[in-house]
């Protein structure tokens, strides 16, 4: 008898275990971050200070140029936040072949 109910125990809390793992991740929303380059220059594209979070915009005007990015987008299931892309994409050569770069701008 004993046995039974030990056995009844050990598949509840199993099933509760695998129950909170499931949600856990069954939750997680995928959002769209942007960020607009806030420069005309080359220099401090990898600063995050020198970005504005425009995720909220759900269509961000873009800028005008060739030059440099100027408006980037990515899923928070790619890079969590703005430092992690930069962290990954440091130069603009990197930015670029991200393909994360929807926009861009000429330098002043």
């Amino acid at each position: 008898m004993n046995l039974k109910k030990l056995s009844l125990g050990l598949v509840a809390l199993i099933g509760f275990g695998l129950t909170i793992t499931l949600n856990t991740f069954a939750t997680k929303k995928v959002v769209t971050l942007k960020y607009r380059y806030n420069l005309n220059t080359e220099n401090g594209i990898n600063i995050a200070s020198n970005w504005t979070n425009v995720s909220e915009q759900a269509t961000p005007s873009g800028c005008e140029g060739t030059a440099i990015p100027c408006l980037v987008e990515f899923e928070n299931s790619e890079y969590t936040n703005l430092d992690a892309f930069l962290a990954a994409n440091p130069t603009t050569e990197q930015m670029e072949n991200s393909g994360k770069v929807a926009s861009h701008k000429d330098l002043q």
